[in-house]
């Protein structure tokens, strides 16, 4: 598994023509498209077997539905709505932590066997839905005690590709982290949270400067936080087995999107190719945002 240390691309302009949404700083995305099809997620709040050492969801009530938005409009690009379920929680240390000791990074190999637990333990959703279990370490990343810790300003998941299951730690500080007054945790949670949606429905890593499945984004957010998708990712998407067509299409809104204004220093992102024998994996981290104070 390669990582590296990377910084977020800023991107201000368009899209096959088509001017971004954002103002100032903000989510880089296309225009919203009528909603014609839907996905539904089912998440999975996990504990310790003695139900302690919860992982964090999303916060506050707030908080919470802030991330959703952003999940929404960058999704709403591509005409999906992200449908939520209500959480189930499940205490099993195992999918929460893993049985590695630290320090040491937790093995990808961890990862499919979370999901067969949660499907057998029944909080994982229906086949045709996504389930997505907010745990305190992601396969793959460094547990307690690694030389390069994970910080509670940091996001990091782990997917399968063209699959219904991923893992995502959201950190403790990101819901409420704010800079000159505007929600980027909330909105650095939404992109890594898109951005294992979009593996799920079948999108790969992509080298196109802005697009949301980045696998490396090299320059600070100052001018806003990249989440584009392009026509091809948009019909894959479309067709993916999870997302169903609704009936009657709507408009995603948009005048909460512009004015937002960063001035943020540096965001250290680690990414990682699929593991070897796990080619159906990929994962992508936020993580230890500098110069953030939380709300």
């Amino acid at each position: 598994m390669l990582k590296t240390t990377l910084w977020l691309v800023s991107l201000v302009g368009g899209w096959m023509g088509a001017l971004v949404t954002t103002a100032s700083a903000d989510l880089i995305t296309n225009l919203p498209m009528p909603v014609t099809h839907r996905v539904t997620l089912q998440p999975i709040i996990v504990s310790n077997d003695n139900g302690s050492n919860t992982a964090t969801f999303m916060g506050s009530a707030t908080q919470e539905a802030g991330i959703k938005q952003y999940i929404d409009v960058i999704w709403g690009q591509a005409g999906i709505d992200v449908n939520w379920q209500a959480p189930n929680i499940w205490s099993n240390s195992f999918a929460n932590v893993g049985t590695v000791a630290p320090p040491a990074t937790r093995p990808t190999s961890e990862f499919e066997p979370i999901l067969a637990a949660g499907q057998l333990a029944g909080v994982a959703g229906p086949a045709d839905l996504l389930s997505m279990y907010f745990i305190r370490i992601v396969p793959g990343f460094p547990l307690p005690g690694d030389p390069n810790p994970l910080s509670p300003l940091g996001v990091e998941g782990l997917a399968d590709v063209d699959g219904p299951g991923s893992t995502i730690r959201v950190g403790a500080s990101i819901p409420g982290a704010v800079l000159m007054g505007d929600p980027l945790g909330q909105q650095l949670a939404a992109k890594v949270i898109a951005h294992e949606i979009g593996h799920n429905l079948g999108l790969l890593h992509i080298s196109e400067a802005g697009n949301l499945m980045l696998d490396s984004d090299p320059t600070p957010p100052q001018n806003g936080i990249n989440a584009l998708l392009n026509a091809g990712q948009i019909q894959v998407a479309r067709s993916s087995r999870f997302v169903t067509a609704v009936p009657e299409p709507g408009l995603m809104p948009v005048g909460w999107l512009c004015g937002f204004c960063w001035s943020l220093a540096a965001a250290d992102v680690v990414m990682s190719d699929p593991p070897a024998g796990f080619p159906g994996l990929l994962d992508c981290a936020l993580a230890s945002v500098s110069d953030v104070a939380d709300m």
